[in-house]
């Protein structure tokens, strides 16, 4: 590929390879960190689940910061904090001896969360680690 494009006169290319994917192990290859990626599960996977489109959109970003692997990728559940409601209804009953009111209570909380992969961009430091 290399004397290809010396004779086409592009010199020396990067070939594009595909990023690879590390979650539970780490690369044999020594790399450089590059960047830490975070992205909304809404916008990579499909009902929480991994598709050919997920692992291809991370690919993706690490290919635009430079990057050879995405490192310790994980899923985490960020808390966003509560929303809490109060509802109060009131009733009053009359007759002719006796009046009655009484109020009731009512409250909920609902937490917000979102699920979000994370991961470190690396860039292997050895060409030959590349292919």
């Amino acid at each position: 590929m290399a004397k290809l494009n010396e004779a086409m006169g592009l010199g020396k290319m990067r070939v594009m390879t595909l990023s690879r994917i590390y979650a539970a192990t780490q690369p044999r290859c020594p790399f450089d960190e590059v960047a830490l990626i975070t992205a909304d599960e809404r916008l990579v996977m499909w009902n929480g689940l991994w598709t050919d489109h997920t692992a291809d959109r991370l690919r993706d970003r690490v290919r635009r910061l430079g990057g050879d692997a995405i490192v310790g990728l994980t899923e985490f559940t960020e808390d966003r904090g509560t929303t809490t409601t109060q509802t109060v209804s009131r009733s009053r009953e009359a007759d002719s001896t006796t009046s009655q009111s009484s109020a009731e209570f009512k409250t909920s909380v609902t937490p917000h969360r979102e699920r979000r992969l994370q991961g470190i961009v690396v860039r292997f430091t050895r060409d030959d680690c590349r292919d």
